[in-house]
């Protein structure tokens, strides 16, 4: 399959790709360099082509999310590649695209943020229903991620909605709740709401990307720019944080690692936090809103244990992540009380739950909110020393 890769109106490179598995057969031509995804071009055409490969993959339902395989074998297709391929590879997340060769198929008639699509991807994908033969003209191709999710219009508003996983279905709960800790925070955030539709439980938030700008995850951030040896994630994080100019970027990862840490969240992963660029100027503005803060409050686990601490981004124990927090000074403890008294009432809005496990991740999260106040305590003692 022959396709050239845009960014909106503006062709990037031309290639030669397998239409199943997106690698790169041959570059037939480079067209524009500089808006191409960051960390994918490359002078050497075999990592080029690689560098491709791996992000294009990388935009698309993972082949791990629940019943994919069985909606897949439905389709009569082998990976959600060839679904893609075929559907230009639209998202909401960015403005890359493929277009066939020797099409004249313009950005401005088929792209999601101005243009309606189909629901008929994110309603079969999640509970195997559509009507009629189906539209796969849908941003849920490009929906990544292990959740299972779809994408709306409602008043105009892109929104993505998600689910939860049996036996709790906690996680679309765990979203709101989340929204509650970061209202006390300084720092900008996904504010997610509850939502039910055909008896099922969704979180819901609106799309923080427009036309003119595309998210950019902190994998391919730090990509960027090769650690040196023995350089912590951290000071990775950072470096390429000062490289790009990013105004806040230390306040907004501080704060979010003090989210985690009360909602002992475990996975935040480099690819589910990151940066808003402008796809006109090609700068890197500002660290992109807070978002997917389902994976916590031990979601999965039948009981909630005395001592449990697991975390993902810098260290693998909250406890000790914490401590690269250095600035609490935008963090509202005051309101940060009444978090635990909201979250136990959007729990208890959970059919799923044992009728004590609401009160109980309440209680925890208040130890949490405590443990963090004290932890700031002896931070700033320390800097006014």
């Amino acid at each position: 399959m022959k396709i050239t890769l845009m960014n909106k109106n503006t062709p990037l490179m031309s290639l030669d790709i397998d239409i199943k598995t997106s690698y790169v057969k041959e570059i037939l031509k480079i067209h524009n360099a500089e808006p191409m995804p960051i960390s994918v071009y490359s002078d050497d055409e075999t990592t080029l082509g690689e560098n491709f490969t791996q992000w294009w993959n990388g935009r698309s339902i993972p082949a791990s999310r629940r019943q994919l395989r069985e909606r897949l074998q439905e389709l009569r297709v082998s990976a959600m590649a060839e679904i893609i391929n075929k559907s230009f590879g639209l998202s909401l997340s960015d403005q890359y695209w493929i277009r066939p060769l020797g099409t004249d198929i313009a950005w401005k008639d088929i792209n999601f943020f101005t243009n309606e699509f189909s629901t008929d991807m994110g309603e079969f994908l999640i509970d195997n229903r559509f009507n009629g033969e189906l539209d796969m003209h849908s941003p849920d191709n490009t929906s990544d991620g292990l959740i299972q999710k779809k994408w709306i219009i409602e008043d105009g508003i892109r929104c993505l909605m998600k689910t939860g996983t049996p036996p709790f279905v906690q996680e679309p709960f765990n979203e709101v709740i989340g929204s509650c800790v970061l209202a006390c925070m300084s720092v900008p955030y996904a504010a997610y709401t509850l939502a039910e539709d055909d008896q099922r439980f969704y979180s819901k938030c609106s799309n923080f990307i427009d036309e003119d700008h595309e998210y950019v995850s902190a994998y391919y951030l730090c990509k960027s720019m090769p650690p040196k040896e023995g350089m912590e994630k951290e000071e990775q994080l950072r470096q390429a944080m000062e490289h790009h100019q990013i105004r806040d970027g230390e306040v907004f990862i501080q704060q979010m690692l003090c989210l985690d840490f009360i909602i002992m969240n475990v996975d935040r992963h480099w690819g589910n936090f990151g940066f808003i660029r402008n796809v006109n100027t090609l700068e890197v503005e500002r660290p992109a809103p807070i978002f997917d803060n389902g994976n916590s409050l031990w979601y999965d686990m039948a009981h909630i244990p005395e001592h449990f601490d697991q975390a993902k981004t810098f260290r693998k124990k909250h406890r000790t992540q914490i401590k690269l927090v250095k600035d609490f000074s935008g963090i509202d403890f005051a309101a940060l009380e009444r978090v635990p008294a909201q979250a136990q009432k959007v729990l208890r809005a959970n059919p799923n739950l044992p009728s004590d496990r609401a009160e109980k991740i309440a209680q925890r999260i208040q130890e949490r909110i405590q443990m963090l106040a004290r932890i700031g305590d002896r931070q700033g003692n320390i800097l006014a020393q």
